[in-house]
């Protein structure tokens, strides 16, 4: 082979290397955005499954019990305190049995919000996988 067409030869490979190399780059660097779309899907909806639903349903359950107990509560009070000032035209039977719902009312609230705190230690289990995920989604 003449050492021309050996020089041009050369020349060429070279040249279709250089070109390719860019194409190539952005092949890889379009795989890795597809696998780091994946881990980030992957990641949300491990969130959603692992934290957001479960705090959606204690706020849904949990806190929705204890805001009604607490508005009962409210309403009782409202009734003793009325049947209270009243005292001399209200039978006392009224007023004892006003005196009672209202402490019935008051324990059910302290009952809802007690087993709230006492179940608040599996709600801090939550953050746990959030964190995780956090950390992971940082390091990838």
């Amino acid at each position: 082979m003449p050492l021309l067409l050996r020089g041009l030869s050369a020349v060429c490979s070279w040249s279709i290397n250089v070109l390719l190399l860019p194409g190539s780059a952005l092949l890889d660097v379009g795989e890795s955005m597809k696998q780091m779309s994946e881990v980030k899907d992957s990641l949300d909806i491990n969130v959603k499954q692992n934290v957001i639903d479960p705090l959606q349903s204690l706020q849904d359950k949990d806190l929705k019990e204890i805001v009604y107990h607490l508005k009962k509560l409210e309403g009782r009070r409202l009734d003793y305190d009325y049947k209270k000032k009243r005292q001399g035209k209200i039978p006392d039977e009224e007023i004892r049995l006003a005196v009672e719902k209202f402490d019935e009312s008051k324990e059910l609230a302290e009952r809802s919000m007690f087993n709230f705190l006492e179940n608040d230690v599996s709600s801090f289990t939550y953050l746990l996988p959030i964190n995780i995920f956090y950390l992971v989604y940082n390091v990838c």
